[in-house]
């Protein structure tokens, strides 16, 4: 897969998709909460399917910035996280 992500440590996402079994061979890092573009996604879902990725995953704050009418060159995925505060229960 391609990743991109527009948060604070866009590194622990990599390490979530590696340890939930991706291959991660393309990486889009932005700034924290930044959007990526239309055309720089377009370059992107290029990129990776040229390194014969089957998809692009974001995380779901990222996928809320995006339109819906995208047509890339790969599907787009994306993972939803959540946290759980268990210091003090």
């Amino acid at each position: 897969v391609g990743m991109f992500c527009g948060i604070a440590n866009p590194e622990y996402f990599r390490q979530t998709l590696v340890q939930m079994g991706f291959v991660v061979i393309a990486e889009m890092w932005l700034a924290d909460h930044e959007g990526a573009s239309e055309q720089t996604l377009a370059q992107f879902a290029r990129l990776c399917r040229g390194k014969e990725a089957s998809w692009i995953i974001c995380t779901e704050k990222d996928r809320v910035k995006l339109p819906d009418h995208l047509s890339l060159a790969l599907p787009i995925a994306w993972l939803q996280m959540e946290l759980e505060v268990v210091e003090g229960k």
